[in-house]
């Protein structure tokens, strides 16, 4: 009778002794979890941080670059360049003025290939922000076409324009817009009525000069 009693508080004993290293464990695991947790907080806000800084030191970059431009254009290009590199994340404003100081700069096919660059590097997958910013990206070598008097490629690039505006307009649901971007009267000159119109002139006009002289050369 005794050595059961003895047995039966040395298995009490033991389960006691069981239940105790379980909660030190448990207890172990939640203050590692929660030091986890700190240390990624810690690193989390440490990143953040870093990328302000970043971005501030981009921006001022970019400010620096702007002052720039009229006295020594090729050293604006290479201070937007640096705020392109040091910026944490892709701006597209920084490649827009990068691509208009460098044709200000007499770099146009150059100009020509930021834009084009910025195009291929967009996300297809994310669909609403891929036709916004391309629109975006063709409204800006819209513009450099229009400099250049490349009449045909302006209107190209603007049908472009027009089609990723409207297919971004659908995915945000903006419908309003998206109705008049479709159904407007004048579809075709929507965005830019007057360098439509001037560009279609300029071509008729161009079109019209070499049948007169491919008129002339066959009598």
């Amino acid at each position: 009778m005794l050595i059961e009693v003895i047995m039966s508080f040395w298995d009490i004993f033991k389960k006691k002794n069981k239940k105790d290293e379980i909660i030190t464990e448990i207890e172990v695991k939640k203050s590692n979890d929660i030091k986890i947790r700190e240390d990624n907080f810690e690193e989390e806000s440490i990143n953040e941080r870093q990328q302000e800084i970043q971005f501030e030191k981009s921006r001022e970059l970019i400010k620096k670059a702007t002052s720039f431009k009229k006295d020594d254009i090729n050293k604006a290009i290479s201070i937007i360049e640096e705020a392109i590199k040091v910026c944490p994340e892709k701006v597209e404003d920084h490649y827009f003025k990068l691509a208009n100081y460098k044709y200000f700069a007499g770099e146009k096919v150059e100009a020509y290939k930021v834009l084009t660059n910025l195009l291929d590097s967009l996300d297809f997958d994310d669909i609403s922000m891929y036709n916004m910013s391309s629109s975006t990206i063709y409204q800006k070598i819209c513009i450099l076409n229009y400099k250049d008097k490349n009449y045909e490629e302006y209107i190209t690039n603007y049908l472009k324009w027009h089609y990723h505006l409207t297919i971004a307009f659908a995915c945000q649901g903006r419908e309003s817009e998206f109705m008049n971007s479709i159904n407007i009267k004048d579809f075709f000159i929507y965005l830019a009525p007057t360098k439509i119109n001037n560009s279609l002139k300029k071509l008729n006009l161009f079109i019209t000069k070499i049948l007169k002289l491919f008129c002339i050369s066959i009598i």
